[in-house]
């Protein structure tokens, strides 16, 4: 994968949410994968989600794979818009990457080269960077054909 990684400078990690409900809301997207890196933050940002009226399904290393199988499906079948999902479990291959319209890296990837795990060769990363991602950001941009590039306007714009 090579290309532009763009981002949105959230500043404060309260913010994310706002901002990624601004995206969803305002956007002509499908659907979208939204990853963070741990399973209780899948489970507390699909409640989230889920509470202000979107279908989401998830994944995450403490379900069982009958589990993440059936959340796959749902997302690929459409019945869900969005899924959430932990580092550990990102959509792979490119059946998945062509449902994905946008990927939104709600968190950073504590490690650079998950990042292009997470992207693949689906439609355009979205990346939420707070203050204290700074040092992910710079590690990212050490990755081959990897331009970072700072998104200053509305994020529904990026449409």
């Amino acid at each position: 994968m090579a290309g532009t990684l763009i981002y949105c400078d959230v500043q404060k990690e309260e913010w994310k949410l706002d901002t990624l409900g601004d995206l969803c809301e305002s956007s002509p997207v499908a659907q979208c994968a939204v990853f963070v890196n741990t399973g209780g933050k899948v489970d507390w940002l699909a409640d989230k989600m889920r509470g202000v009226g979107h279908a989401v399904s998830t994944m995450h290393e403490g379900m069982d794979q009958n589990s993440r199988d059936v959340a796959m499906a749902e997302f690929r079948a459409g019945a869900s818009s969005v899924l959430v999902a932990s580092d550990q479990l990102a959509p792979g291959g490119n059946d998945d990457q062509q449902v994905v319209s946008i990927v939104v890296n709600y968190d950073l990837p504590t490690r650079p080269e998950n990042y292009l795990h997470r992207v693949g060769h689906s439609g355009r990363p979205v990346n939420f960077v707070t203050t204290q991602d700074v040092r992910i950001l710079s590690d990212i941009q050490t990755l081959p054909n990897v331009v970072v590039q700072e998104f200053t306007s509305n994020v529904a714009d990026l449409f």
